[in-house]
């Protein structure tokens, strides 16, 4: 069984997208998961690229970490996601992350973070992009774990219009 990092909610090992309606979560490949215990690449204090100091680690996923880091140039914060050595090594999920980047760089909207730079530094594949203060979908989730489904449509409704 895997859970849902979205809804809790448990599904079978070859569910690509939660069982749960209203959730629809995609699971992403096995191929590209690796153990989230083994992604802390950088530490408080690190500078990166010359470019990046960095703050904090704000979360990892399946393939990577993100941090809060600041620039060394300007009083700046941004968040820098970096994607996991071991996939580093597989030419297409580099490519893909690459990808990633080059849409952000092409998407203008209020509701989505901007892109900054993209780098290779020590063999760690990463790039910057607008660092958002506030509370993760995830916590916004755990906080409301009592309530099913967490959102009254009303909420729901007005999170999907910022998405549009």
């Amino acid at each position: 069984m895997k859970t849902c990092p979205a809804c809790g909610t448990a599904n079978s090992d070859t569910a690509n997208i939660c069982k749960t309606e209203w959730c629809l979560y995609r699971f992403p490949p096995q191929d590209t998961i690796v153990d989230p215990g083994t992604q802390f690449l950088f530490d408080q204090g690190d500078v990166i690229a010359d470019k990046y100091i960095v703050d904090r680690r704000l979360g990892n996923g399946g393939m990577g970490s993100v941090y809060l880091v600041k620039s060394v140039h300007i009083d700046i914060k941004y968040a820098l996601k970096v994607l996991h050595p071991v996939l580093a090594q597989n030419r297409e999920l580099v490519e893909r992350f690459k990808q990633e980047i080059i849409q952000l760089l092409h998407l203008g909207h209020d509701n989505i973070v901007r892109a900054h730079d993209y780098d290779t530094w020590k063999d760690h594949h990463f790039f910057t992009m607008e660092y958002v203060e506030g509370i993760s979908l995830d916590r916004l989730l755990a906080s409301r774990s009592e309530k099913t489904p967490p959102f009254s449509v009303q909420e729901a409704a007005r999170i999907m219009d910022q998405l549009l």
